[in-house]
């Protein structure tokens, strides 16, 4: 198994100066360190996003705190359940509790100040945020100012002070999924490994913690993080386990008069869209696909769909599932349902 990962300040500068970080030293007094202050909500054992501010986009919300305990591959026939290795009952996982949130969102949040002491080091949990395109060797890695990470910033003048990313991301490429190696982190996926930052030469400053999402990518394009411990503390006391049941949304409007309502379900849901008749579509349906948006899937109870007759509230209708023929207005929308129910739309 791997060591655990310290890094040093200078090591993670150079790596990441996308970030706009300088890497300068500031010379502190480290006989009198101070009692150690910890943020809110660390290992988010709250449930929701208490004591975390989001600054920017929708990559974070109280959906995206999870305490689902293991995950499968879609492709593996064994469906080998492999452990999170979570700590407590939550986290904060980016493709949401369900895992229907789609990777293509972005966003950032903040936690609440505190002041560096114990022995100086800020320890977490990181799963997801591919910083590759893909498994295998001689994959393309992303681009730096398109990954996830985890950064520290210091209160006085929003200095980067260190930054981590999933560095030891890596999903097996055997045929099969080796449940052992996942258990000793030699693979890292959507389980966690954990990471040290080692900023005791910056004991006594106020600082705070950021978590971005800058990963529009399909694989793997969010970001988990769990179990944030300052200065050598403790971890967050468990929070009640419970399983959480998603909120779909209602309504939706359309950015301009060109475009369809919720044309890609990024809602989650199927706002903007009226069931005529059948069972064929249900707010279960909707599943996050390998693009990083919003599909509709079958229902696993409905084997095949022969008719469907769908109709969006802005005269646009279909009257078969397998038929590509619609009209609204002036322009034709091409309609493709494969049997995996795959939508794709183009305005011609």
């Amino acid at each position: 198994m791997k060591n655990k990962s310290i890094l040093t300040l200078s090591t993670r500068c150079a790596v990441f100066l996308f970030a706009g970080a300088a890497c300068t030293k500031k010379d502190n007094d480290k006989t009198n360190s101070p009692v150690v202050s910890t943020i809110v909500n660390g290992g988010f054992e709250s449930a929701d996003l208490s004591g975390w501010t989001v600054e920017y986009g929708n990559a974070f919300d109280d959906s995206c705190v999870s305490s689902v305990k293991e995950f499968v591959y879609e492709y593996d026939q064994k469906q080998t359940r492999i452990a999170v290795n979570q700590t407590g009952n939550w986290y904060l996982c980016g493709k949401g509790f369900d895992g229907k949130n789609s990777h293509g969102r972005t966003g950032a949040m903040r936690s609440t100040n505190f002041s560096l002491g114990g022995d100086g080091i800020i320890q977490l949990k990181l799963a997801g945020g591919a910083t590759v395109t893909g498994k295998g060797e001689g994959v393309a890695e992303k681009q730096r100012e398109k990954l996830c990470y985890v950064g520290v910033y210091r209160a006085s003048d929003d200095k980067l002070l260190a930054i981590q990313a999933n560095d030891y991301f890596l999903e097996h490429t055997e045929s099969y999924v080796n449940q052992g190696k996942y258990s000793a982190g030699v693979y890292n996926t959507d389980n966690f490994y954990e990471y040290s930052l080692d900023l005791s030469e910056y004991m006594g400053e106020e600082m705070y913690i950021r978590i971005v999402d800058n990963d529009t990518h399909h694989y793997y394009g969010y970001i988990c993080v769990d179990d944030i411990r300052i200065g050598g503390e403790s971890s967050q006391d468990d929070g009640s386990y419970f399983v959480k049941t998603r909120f779909y949304e209602s309504d939706a409007v359309a950015e301009n008069e060109y475009e369809l309502v919720n044309g890609g379900f990024e809602t989650g849901s199927l706002a903007g869209w009226t069931i005529v008749s059948g069972n064929a579509f249900l707010m279960q349906a909707l599943t996050v696909n390998r693009l990083g948006g919003t599909k509709i899937s079958p229902i696993p109870v409905m084997e095949t769909i022969t008719t469907v007759i769908m109709r969006l509230r802005k005269r646009v209708y279909f009257v078969q599932a397998n038929l590509s023929l619609a009209e609204a207005g002036t322009s034709v929308i091409n309609w493709a349902v494969a049997r995996t129910m795959d939508v794709r739309l183009s305005v011609l």
